[in-house]
């Protein structure tokens, strides 16, 4: 199955990296092929909830949390069924992990193509591995410059 992995170690506590990373909002406002991202239903974390992610056309899609590691790494997979994609699958994890004294943030992405070779050259001209990283850096950038953010905001309290 393809896949997309992209980290960045931000230096910030662990527990303000979580509550970035969680933030639903915050990244789709930080992904470039978002509008927005928005958690819908009554379960605001965990395992079984559910966000709704749109695109910049305003077509959206839902995802459903399928891995909860508090403090660790989450995991969504899409509903491939109103996916403007080509992909049948689709499956993101978000994720910190400790690397020494440094906290390593991630996201990793697997998937799988549809319609055979001509989604395979459709995705490879729409989302190469060039359009995933500038996607995933402007996700990591937001996301550090938010925690850089909470971290003086908690430093002067």
């Amino acid at each position: 199955m393809p896949e997309f992995y992209i980290e960045r170690p931000i230096e910030a506590p662990r527990d303000i990296l979580w509550e970035v990373i969680t933030d639903h909002q915050l990244y789709g406002a930080a992904a470039s092929n978002l509008s927005r991202a928005e958690v819908v239903g009554e379960q605001e974390q965990g395992e079984g909830m559910q966000r709704r992610c749109y695109n910049e056309k305003g077509e959206g899609w839902n995802e459903t949390c399928v891995r909860w590691e508090e403090g660790k790494a989450y995991s969504f997979e899409v509903d491939t069924s109103d996916y403007p994609y080509p992909l049948s699958k689709m499956q993101g994890t978000w994720g910190i992990r400790e690397e020494g004294h440094r906290s390593i943030v991630y996201l990793h992405f697997e998937y799988e193509v549809k319609y055979g070779i001509l989604g395979k050259l459709m995705l490879k001209f729409f989302a190469n591995d060039r359009v995933w990283r500038d996607i995933c850096n402007g996700i990591l950038d937001r996301w550090e410059e938010r925690a850089e953010e909470l971290a003086a905001a908690d430093v002067k309290e």
